[in-house]
């Protein structure tokens, strides 16, 4: 870390737990490597495009990026003027242009029949290329139903982002998501509503350890040997970007299908199971199996954590509201039925002061276990990101007093930006009410989180049939399709979905 790093302050009266915080993470179990960090900054969705923009305009030698969809006409930064305040492929060709020892290489998931994303990206990205041989681009198809999910960007060797933003242009907002905001259009002029998303900073040696991940995937793609990157004794973290963290151990998890990796789903599963007063979940999706059954067995316990879940409500497609939104409503209700003591809130947010609120877009990938572990990825709460799309999570354990203040400062300012008021507000409730949901209930004012209907509905709990060709668990074959056939005509039994729960298994 450089000297003059500065670190965000923590909470006013954040009080950790007395008891040694558990350890999780575990190399070869639910971590591709563990490594530490430098420092570390959370990053909300505009803040995000501002300190990528900054730290790529320091890259010397190396900008490797791995998409799930790639808009080369995003803005990173529409406050400032210059190449950053423009479209995202003329600021790539300009830092090559003055950067004659810097090379940009972009891995992208191909579309599928299911997404048709990534439409402008070859043809503008080909038009750089032409111009500058030093950036070259792969898109390249997991397999059938599968994606490249990972939203990674590594600045040379040394500053990495990991998270769930996607480098596309309907992914900017305010930290106060207003109802409406003049730029949030897209590359099209379509307006869309406000969004919540999440992305991690990290400086160090965890970001060299993520760049070696993405060269690899690189490679593995067909692409060239990169040369170590060999820069100077210089840092491209962001100006002006405070670290949440200082000197934390940090895990890297992966869903890789086809070296049948499940780091992701293990992960989740150990990092459930050994909390003990509050699991703290931001998702976009609600519907896996793994994960659902590690809930249930938490919320049935008798002295268990509370369990704090904020979803997206409503989905566009037709796809994502019969194999998502109807599958976490079914989750929800037997997550409903499991809460014996009382200690499930499943909320969706709203944004602005009309009666009916406009519905705030989680698609934040975000699981905070008592004041000890703190994960931001790629990988949603749902099927295929356990097993077969390839994502890429970070994971912090608070091995001292100090992280793990820091831990619930993050939850904290997460949680006030939800329910629209002052993040010092948050911890002095919390300890008022000894629980996080009577502290957020008593905060909730403004009716900023609404308790998801599907909870007070008496309909069927059990996952959709025929929906687990869209959100499969593992690669879909033959012998898949097969087991799936029987499962809906009811001639075959469901596989034990809580096969992962037990760390010691």
């Amino acid at each position: 870390m450089t000297e003059n790093a500065t670190i965000a302050p923590g909470p006013d009266g954040a009080a950790v737990s007395p008891l040694p915080p558990p350890r999780v993470l575990a190399a070869g179990r639910n971590s591709w490597r563990i490594a530490p960090a430098a420092r570390i900054a959370v990053r909300t969705n505009s803040e995000y495009f501002r300190a990528l923009a900054a730290s790529m305009r320091r890259a010397r030698r190396r900008v490797l990026i791995l998409g799930w969809i790639f808009d080369p006409l995003l803005v990173l930064d529409p406050d400032r003027d210059g190449p950053a305040g423009g479209p995202l492929f003329h600021f790539l060709h300009s830092l090559l242009a003055t950067r004659p020892e810097l090379e940009i290489r972009l891995l992208l998931w191909d579309r599928t029949i299911f997404y048709g994303g990534n439409g402008k990206a070859p043809e503008l990205l080909a038009s750089v290329r032409r111009a500058c041989p030093r950036l070259d681009f792969r898109f390249v198809s997991p397999g059938v139903v599968a994606s490249r999910h990972q939203k990674l960007v590594c600045i040379d060797d040394t500053v990495a982002f990991i998270g769930g933003i996607d480098l596309t242009s309907d992914r900017w907002d305010q930290n106060d998501h207003p109802p409406f905001h003049p730029r949030r259009v897209t590359a099209d002029g379509e307006s869309y509503g406000p969004i919540h998303d999440l992305q991690l900073a990290v400086e160090g040696p965890a970001a060299a350890a993520l760049y070696e991940l993405a060269h690899l995937h690189w490679q593995d793609a067909g692409g060239d040997a990169l040369p170590p990157c060999r820069t100077p004794n210089q840092s491209p973290w962001p100006d002006g970007v405070a670290a949440d963290f200082v000197d934390v151990p940090v895990g890297i998890a992966r869903t890789d299908p086809a070296a049948g990796v499940r780091e992701v789903e293990a992960l989740h599963c150990d990092a459930l199971m050994a909390a003990r007063r509050t699991i703290y979940i931001e998702a976009q999706y609600l519907t896996s199996t793994v994960v659902g059954a590690a809930l249930e067995r938490r919320l049935a316990e008798p002295g268990g954590p509370e369990v704090v879940i904020i979803v997206t409500h409503t989905s566009k497609s037709a796809l994502e509201r019969l194999a998502m939104a109807r599958n976490r409503d079914r989750l929800a209700r037997r997550l409903r039925a499991a809460d014996r003591w009382g200690r499930l809130r499943i909320y969706y947010p709203v944004v602005g002061g009309a009666a009916d609120g406009t519905e705030l877009k989680v698609h934040a990938k975000l699981l905070v276990v008592d004041d000890w572990f703190l994960r931001v990825g790629s990988a949603n709460l749902n099927n295929r990101s356990m097993g077969v799309d390839g994502e890429c999570d970070l994971a912090i354990e608070g091995a001292d007093a100090a992280s793990r203040r820091h831990i619930l400062a993050v939850r904290n300012r997460l949680l006030a930006e939800l329910l629209h008021c002052d993040a010092g507000e948050v911890e002095p409730a919390v300890v008022r009410t000894g629980s996080l949901i009577d502290a957020i209930e008593s905060l909730n004012t403004g009716h900023r989180l609404r308790l998801l209907p599907a909870l007070f509905e008496s309909s069927p709990t059990a996952p959709l049939p025929g929906t687990a060709l869209l959100d499969p668990d593992e690669k879909v074959t033959a012998s898949y399709l097969g087991r799936v056939l029987r499962r809906s005509l009811g001639l075959a039994p469901r596989p034990h979905p809580a096969r992962q729960l037990d760390p010691a298994e």
